[in-house]
């Protein structure tokens, strides 16, 4: 009896951490944008790039600077106006991370 009140315990504290981590990556940045990664497809090379949308899905846009091939991951600043992101740029022989103000610009 007490192994399955452990069993039950342990299985109610991975859900409770599933289930925080779930609502972290749908948390729309300060300015009200989601920012998700998305490959394009069609005739551009493969990988992904950075979106931004609404929460109601209008407003697509893509604002990943030129010349990155494939990004791995991308995060808001606590304060919603930059982009950290890690990808592979086309002048470059290995990932490495960058940060871009919400609309794109200012690539650094």
């Amino acid at each position: 009896m007490r192994v399955r009140g452990l069993l039950a315990l342990l299985s109610l504290a991975l859900l409770a951490g599933g289930l925080a981590h779930a609502a972290d990556s749908a948390y729309p940045g300060r300015n009200g944008s989601l920012l998700f990664l998305r490959d394009v497809g069609g005739n551009a090379s493969p990988g992904s790039h950075i979106f931004l949308a609404a929460p109601d899905g209008s407003g697509l846009r893509d604002v990943t600077p030129p010349g990155f091939v494939d990004i791995r991951s991308a995060s808001w600043s606590p304060d919603g106006r930059t982009i950290a992101f890690s990808g592979l740029h086309e002048s470059r022989n290995g990932v490495a991370v960058y940060l871009i103000a919400a609309d794109g610009s200012g690539l650094r």
